[in-house]
């Protein structure tokens, strides 16, 4: 019996038919819910929509009406030209929000790992240091993404004076009660708490490379004007040839559109990427 066989039996369903076991509705409902979302997520956007009317007005001009230019040359120039330095735009941008992830992640299991550890210190030394640890890590999760958010001076600056708070009310009493080996390896946890907040500051100073992301914004920009020419030769096929497409060809206009959906889409990717506390690119 199939685990969803035994789901069935347990809940006392009948057997699905063939269309339900291939297509559930659920898995269903969730395609279109992703198709609906990425509609939304590539269409919605003014600068798209203009692109694609400069573009359909650059193609117009290029048509045996007006400039009657065309030209063919090898389409992975365009390729490798305009989408390979997108893509390396994305990659930096997706390299940083998984490294900020990465660092956040750690942060928070080195304040949980600090207060277990305080705990345990607490009942064998006789100290009272895991109260004060446990209200540093509450205050902190909060101000660290305050911190990421808001992006200003005084925003990090609370993120250093609990870490600077923590280390003056402990220290004294670890300085007493423990012995140098468990000082050192409570020390060393600070330590790498304030590591992961510097690493996550840099991440968000940072991002892609600015010289990289403006080469990809000037390609999206300036590559579908000078290729005008380009799509017009699609109209010299065999079906399509005659002065019926003194204006063009419904092939020359459907691709340039999608060369300025693709290549717009791909920026909208990165720059929802490039700030991996905005709450976009999840």
């Amino acid at each position: 019996m199939g685990k969803s066989d035994l789901k069935r039996f347990i809940e006392g369903r009948e057997e699905s038919s063939f269309w339900e076991q291939q297509f559930p509705s659920d898995e269903i409902s969730t395609y279109a819910a992703h198709i609906y979302e990425g509609c939304i997520f590539a269409l919605c956007s003014i600068r798209l929509w203009i692109m694609i009317f400069l573009t359909c007005l650059a193609t117009v001009l290029c048509t045996p009406s007006f400039l009657n230019l065309d030209w063919d040359f090898d389409m992975d120039t365009v390729t490798v030209g305009t989408i390979v330095p997108l893509v390396f735009a994305i990659e930096a941008a997706d390299e940083g929000r998984a490294g900020a992830t990465k660092a956040l992640g750690q942060m928070k299991a080195r304040m949980m790992a600090l207060y277990f550890q305080a705990k345990a210190l607490d009942a064998h030394y006789g100290s009272n240091i895991a109260e004060t640890v446990s209200r540093f890590s509450s205050d902190m999760g909060v101000a660290v993404i305050q911190a990421m958010v808001e992006n200003d001076v005084e925003s990090s600056q609370v993120c250093y004076d609990l870490i600077s708070k923590l280390i003056e009310d402990t220290s004294p009493i670890m300085t007493e009660k423990y012995p140098p080996p468990v000082y050192t390896m409570i020390s060393s946890l600070y330590q790498n708490v304030l590591l992961d907040l510097e690493f996550l500051r840099e991440t968000r100073d940072s991002g892609t490379p600015i010289g990289l992301r403006s080469f990809a914004i000037f390609l999206c920009f300036f590559s579908p004007l000078t290729l005008a020419p380009f799509w017009l030769n699609f109209c010299d096929s065999a079906e399509d040839h005659g002065a019926s497409h003194q204006y063009g060809c419904i092939a020359a206009y459907f691709l340039a559109i999608m060369y300025v959906l693709i290549t717009f889409t791909l920026l909208r990717v990165q720059e929802a990427l490039e700030d991996p506390f905005d709450g976009m690119g999840s």
